[in-house]
């Protein structure tokens, strides 16, 4: 049997190799682990709650207030806009509209966003609440009011978020805290690899 000798010139060269493919594979790691916290930071806008109170203020006529409680919950801030509409159900025509503008709102806070708008009694509306994240359709929601059979209304208000990641699924903001923290399995597994051709090569230099 002919034993094979390995010269240490070669032995370096190969585990040089090894330990160069291994740190390309941790950088891109590293690169899609910045991705993501890159992501939990940016502003991300929800709707906790929406409230309807109305005030009479002529025959058959009434302010609507709508107060919508606005969160980012992200860690930037962004400027944020709400508009409210009462559309006619009968004739899908916007009877009236009101917009409040929230200013920046940073990372973590909750502002509540008032605006009132003008009904007639004897119609059923639909009141459409939309929210504007740095000038774009972020949250959609709606429900039915109707003074003259069921007092204001608005139990059957319901929120859409579009803000959401592309491809669907479960937002990163959502996402455990431990998922921002690094890479250390894999890197792990990354160097195993050229520890193990090391521990190879040098077992076969010194037969």
């Amino acid at each position: 049997m002919v034993e094979e000798k390995v010269e240490p010139g070669r032995i370096a060269l190969w585990v040089s190799i090894v330990a160069l493919s291994s740190i390309s594979f941790l950088l891109i790691l590293g690169s899609a682990s910045i991705a993501v916290d890159d992501r939990d930071r940016e502003a991300y806008l929800i709707v906790e709650q929406v409230y309807f109170e109305s005030e009479e203020v002529g025959d058959d006529t009434y302010d609507l207030i709508v107060k919508a409680y606005v969160t980012n919950d992200g860690d930037k801030g962004a400027d944020v806009r709400v508009s409210a509409f009462a559309i006619d159900i009968r004739t899908n025509i916007v009877f009236d509209s009101s917009s409040d503008d929230l200013g920046r709102m940073e990372g973590r806070t909750t502002k509540r966003a008032d605006m009132s708008v003008q009904i007639d009694s004897q119609r059923k509306y639909m009141v459409e609440v939309i929210v504007y994240k740095d000038g774009k359709v972020v949250v959609r929601g709606s429900g039915t009011v109707d003074l003259a059979l069921a007092g204001v209304g608005g139990e059957d208000y319901r929120t859409t978020e579009t803000d959401v990641p592309r491809g669907g699924g479960e937002s990163l903001f959502n996402a455990p805290a431990e998922a921002a923290k690094g890479v250390p399995f894999p890197a792990l597994a990354a160097l195993l690899p050229a520890l193990l051709a090391f521990a190879i090569l040098m077992r076969r230099w010194k037969r």
